[in-house]
């Protein structure tokens, strides 16, 4: 990965902008996929912010090497942030290494600490970051660990839909659904950086679904953006990722056809032939946020260019 990921400049300048109107900073989950990029955005750098991740390291972002503390109870009442960004959550691929017990048992500790977060007097506003899983359920996915996953996520947005209703603040449940980024972490563990980096380093691509797979993909960048900027009606409110709606065969090709020189390869060359996996949201709240808060949101290919230079 290069030293310097690419982002949209005008989702960064809306999502930097609208940081002047708070004092104090505090990222949940700085060093993951969405905390990086929330940090990339940030045009002051982190001087302002509070870094929480699972232990006290540096990290570089953008060739800054910046801190992530470890959360301390009193250090965060000191702190007093006005502004949280949640991203700590535990994705589905630690449910394997972990075991389904702890990881349950961490995704729990980490929404009481931000459930306790959001009850501070000093918060004015918070933003935390759900799935789709949390209210939508595949055919493919039957796996006892992935509905856990969903539940937790689905129980987290009603605790903080009350504590919205009740206290003097803005919430913002911001619904990931599939999303692109140069940050990513784990570029295998996703289909659109997989691709990228498997045509990158292997000049192929194989689709291995059996069945049709389409989703809606959006830059990160820009839903960090949408969530930032969101209009809260009663203090509270929720919305989806959105997209272009493509289905997997048709974004490798558009894959191979930005890097050039790709072999496309399929498992299983009928995949019609079986009933689709179907995950994206309707993408109406999505289009209309954008528009209210004057995003253009980078288009598939544009998303595909970025996260192949990152990846390069």
């Amino acid at each position: 990965m290069g030293a310097e990921v690419p982002i949209s400049p005008d989702a960064s300048a809306l999502f930097a902008n609208a940081l002047d109107a708070y004092e104090r900073v505090l990222i949940l989950g700085a060093s993951g996929w969405f905390g990086r990029t929330a940090l990339s955005m940030m045009e002051r750098g982190a001087q302002n912010a509070l870094l929480i991740g699972q232990s006290e390291r540096y990290i570089k972002i953008d060739g800054s090497t910046i801190l992530i503390r470890e959360w301390s109870d009193d250090f965060l009442e000191e702190f007093a942030p006005d502004l949280v960004l949640d991203f700590a959550f535990l994705t589905k691929a630690k449910i394997l290494p972990l075991g389904l017990e702890e990881f349950s048992r961490q995704n729990a500790m980490l929404s009481r600490r931000l459930f306790s977060i959001a009850s501070f007097p000093s918060v004015k506003k918070l933003v935390t970051v759900s799935s789709g899983d949390a209210f939508h359920k595949r055919p493919t996915q039957s796996e006892r660990g992935r509905g856990s996953y969903g539940r937790q996520k689905a129980h987290n947005e009603g605790v903080l839909r009350g504590v919205a209703t009740e206290a003097d603040k803005e919430i913002i449940v911001a619904r990931a659904w599939s999303v692109s980024g140069g940050h990513v972490q784990t570029p295998e563990k996703y289909a659109f950086s997989d691709f990228i980096s498997r045509a990158l380093r292997e000049r192929k691509i194989q689709i291995t679904a059996p069945h049709k797979v389409f989703r809606r993909y959006c830059a990160i960048e820009d839903f960090l953006a949408v969530a930032l900027l969101a209009p809260t009606e009663k203090h509270y409110m929720e919305f989806d990722s959105g997209g272009a709606l493509v289905e997997l065969e048709d974004l490798a090709k558009l894959v191979a056809a930005e890097i050039g020189d790709v072999l496309l390869e399929s498992q299983y060359p009928d995949r019609a032939g079986t009933a689709p996996d179907n995950y994206f949201s309707d993408g109406q709240s999505w289009e209309s946020l954008c528009r209210e808060i004057g995003l253009n949101p980078l288009d598939i290919v544009s998303q595909i260019r970025n996260v192949s230079k990152a990846l390069a």
